[in-house]
């Protein structure tokens, strides 16, 4: 926890921090899901599990710096 920072202003950050990443998880699952309708789909599945990684990567770099 970062001390410079007052409790309750901690826990906010920390709450919209989470919120955030289920939105990112909530939007790549919903893309994930579509049902298939020709390539174009297919694209976008690609895409969205390659936005998915690509932020799990930089949740964990962010994580690593510290």
């Amino acid at each position: 926890m970062n001390n410079s920072l007052p409790v309750f202003d901690w826990m906010k950050m920390e709450r919209e921090r989470l919120v955030e990443e289920q939105r990112q998880t909530d939007r790549w699952m919903a893309l994930y899901d579509l049902p298939y309708a020709g390539g174009s789909n297919e694209r976008e599945k690609q895409a969205a599990k390659l936005e998915f990684l690509a932020a799990q990567l930089a949740k964990a770099a962010k994580e690593l710096r510290g």
